[in-house]
């Protein structure tokens, strides 16, 4: 039963199960990678060893490293045939997916040492994890120039004639940028993409500018803005010189060679494990139906299988059936979930749902402590639940706070803190959110937690109604019963009589504008202050001439306040 589902698993890979096991699949783990294949053990080592190459490669040279924490999950299959049940396009040699709780890499496995491929891909993931908005065309020129890497023990070589791509352009008419599409023509689309990328990365002319034209693209900037800003000229110019520059001999750049001793673990992995990771990338290439039947084959042998109830949560939950989605997810908990990127999956879902995600994301927590993702959002639960210290615990437990999150994270963390009344703190913090603020409406967010922190909630009358409102720290006393639409004021003056009647009271008083009558239409409405610990009572009658200050509505001539002197 077992062998003829794994080769469900694979999708029929063969017109007819082969009566024969399965192939054992290995898993190749290091530092930043983890290579699954169903070659040998030693393949699946060495594709993890010129993957770590790579990365070690890009983060020098390029600038470019994955999200911290976040798995990179290489799936490599031992031939061309099994790799095609499995890829997003027709034409795809590899794909990249950037799903919700991880990244994959998806070919057949390369020759030993070609690295091509891979490093096209992983280009991908790079680009997709630092949050760039580039040019379709870009991202794709970036990731074929970075493809013809060649790490050798005493240097590196990039860049240089790309064959291919260089023989397409020959004879064809270039599209301009603005007009270039993938869609409409593929084959000059990656051609002059790659062209117009190496020249910009290593001519003389442009690769200077170059990091500064992947901050203006990154953070928004028309295409057309970003070149006239950083090089004075217009994409026009730049196609021109790179159609130029491919009618010269084009030699690779030599940069320093790259490497050193790196940890890989293989070890093999369970037929389960297996068809888990398969239908795990069933699902996060949108492939549903075909994930659920893969993982609800496998509860049968395995019924306590806490990664498969939860993912079939996840399931129900993309389908809005939020009662099977409840269920599911419970069994993964009481199952002993052990996967933190699941749950951090679940919770995402669910909040969109209205469900509870706190047993979600505290589950994911205590599977992985550095989990940030999973406590940033668990700060904001706790922050909108009116828990703030809860908030500020899991703020400051993070162990990194990324450019694209700086703006939210301290905004969190002052939110929590002015709700703690630690003032300091949280104008710091306001300063901060301030600073990493991208957009006037986050800037205008950071500028009213700055004016919290520097005010505090007092209690507002406004007619029958009790409303709270934020007044600033060590200003002059409140006085709450001053309504809106007063237009309140201030003197000094005598007290010379309180007038009764059956409807009403005022008090006279002569001030340096002469006598004032001001309405007093409810005396538990009037803010009164004693100087020395002196008491008053509203007494009908000529008074002793008492010096005081009143707070009163001009617009109504409405005694708000009375402070005795």
């Amino acid at each position: 039963m077992r062998a003829t589902r794994f080769c469900a698993i694979l999708m029929l890979v063969a017109a007819n199960c082969p009566a024969r096991e399965p192939a054992e699949w290995t898993v190749a783990r290091s530092p930043h990678f983890s290579v699954y294949s169903d070659s040998s053990p030693e393949t699946a080592r060495a594709l993890a060893a010129g993957l770590e190459r790579l990365h070690a490669f890009f983060s020098r040279f390029i600038g470019l490293a994955p999200p911290a924490a976040r798995e990179l999950r290489v799936i490599a299959f031992a031939s061309a045939r099994e790799y095609t049940q499995f890829r997003t396009s027709p034409n795809a040699d590899a794909f990249y997916l950037g799903a919700a709780d991880r990244d994959y890499i998806v070919l057949p496995t390369p020759a030993r040492g070609e690295l091509r491929i891979p490093a096209h891909e992983y280009a991908h993931v790079l680009i997709h994890g630092t949050g760039w908005r580039l040019p379709e065309w870009l991202a794709e020129g970036i990731s074929d120039v970075v493809s013809t890497v060649q790490l050798r023990d005493r240097g590196t070589l990039i860049g240089g004639d790309f064959p291919g791509r260089s023989a397409a352009l020959k004879a064809a008419r270039w599209i301009p940028l603005s007009e270039l599409r993938l869609d409409d023509a593929p084959t000059l689309f990656y051609a002059e993409s790659w062209a117009v990328a190496d020249a910009l990365m290593f001519s003389p002319s442009y690769s200077a500018g170059f990091p500064s034209l992947l901050g203006k693209l990154a953070s928004g900037v028309p295409a057309a803005a970003a070149f006239a800003a950083v090089y004075g000229t217009t994409q026009a110019a730049v196609e021109r010189d790179a159609r130029a520059r491919l009618s010269r001999p084009m030699a690779p750049t030599t940069l320093p060679a790259v490497g050193g001793a790196i940890e890989i673990r293989a070890e093999s992995v369970t037929p389960f494990a297996a068809e888990l990771v398969l239908a795990d990338l069933r699902l996060a290439n949108g492939d549903t139906a075909i994930a659920e039947s893969l993982y609800r084959g496998m509860l049968r042998d395995h019924p306590a299988a806490a990664e498969v109830h939860a993912a079939l949560g996840t399931i129900a939950l993309v389908r809005g059936d939020t009662a099977a989605a409840t269920e599911s997810f419970a069994r993964a908990i009481e199952f002993g979930i052990g996967d933190a990127a699941l749950c951090f999956r679940y919770a995402a879902l669910a909040d969109l749902r209205g469900l509870p995600i706190r047993p979600a994301l505290e589950r994911a927590i205590a599977l992985r402590p550095d989990f940030d993702d999973a406590r940033f959002k668990l700060a904001l639960l706790e922050n909108n639940a009116g828990n703030p210290e809860a908030a500020v615990a899991q703020l400051r437990a993070m162990q990194e706070i990324s450019p694209r999150r700086a703006y939210a994270w301290w905004s969190a963390l002052g939110n929590a803190l002015v709700d703690l009344n630690r003032r300091d703190e949280a104008r710091h913090a306001a300063t901060q959110a301030r600073a990493h603020a991208a957009t006037p409406a986050e800037r205008d967010r950071a500028a009213q937690l700055d004016w919290m922190a520097n005010s505090e909630l007092a209690v507002q009358f406004d007619g029958q109604k009790v409303r709270t409102v934020r007044v600033p720290v060590g200003a002059a006393a409140h006085n709450p019963f001053v309504e809106p639409g007063d237009r309140a004021e201030r003197i000094e003056a005598t007290l010379r009589e309180v007038q009764c009647n059956e409807a009403s009271i005022a008090l006279v008083v002569d001030s340096a504008r002469g006598p004032l009558t001001l309405a007093v239409p409810d005396p538990t409405r009037v803010e009164i202050r004693n100087a020395g610990g002196a008491t008053f009572e509203f007494t009908c009658g000529a008074q002793s001439a008492r010096p005081v200050s009143v707070d009163y509505a001009a617009s109504s001539l409405t005694l708000r306040g009375l402070t005795l002197r």
